[in-house]
């Protein structure tokens, strides 16, 4: 399936203030990885605590977007939102 970008509209954020510097802790406690199906959601650890929310003007559904960025390069990363998969941890420090 193909997304075109210009079929999203930004519509909110998961961080409190765009000023913060976001740990890049991940939340794993059941032993997943950043790229599992069933990764917990939570916002206050990476990648989600750089998320915007974005919904599919064709479809309605929810996705976090985030732009990964990496020694020469930056590529954008986006997740189906699953509420199933929120959690709500406390993030460190």
């Amino acid at each position: 399936m193909t997304l075109e970008l210009d079929r999203f509209e930004d519509i909110g954020v998961l961080f409190d203030d765009p000023c913060d510097e976001p740990t890049f802790a991940e939340y794993h406690p059941a032993g997943t990885r950043y790229e599992s199906e069933e990764a917990p959601i939570a916002p206050g650890f990476y990648p989600y605590n750089r998320c915007t929310v974005a919904r599919c003007l064709d479809c309605g559904r929810h996705y976090l977007r985030y732009n990964e960025a990496g020694g020469y390069f930056t590529e954008l990363r986006i997740r189906a939102l699953r509420p199933a998969l929120l959690v709500d941890a406390a993030a460190p420090g």
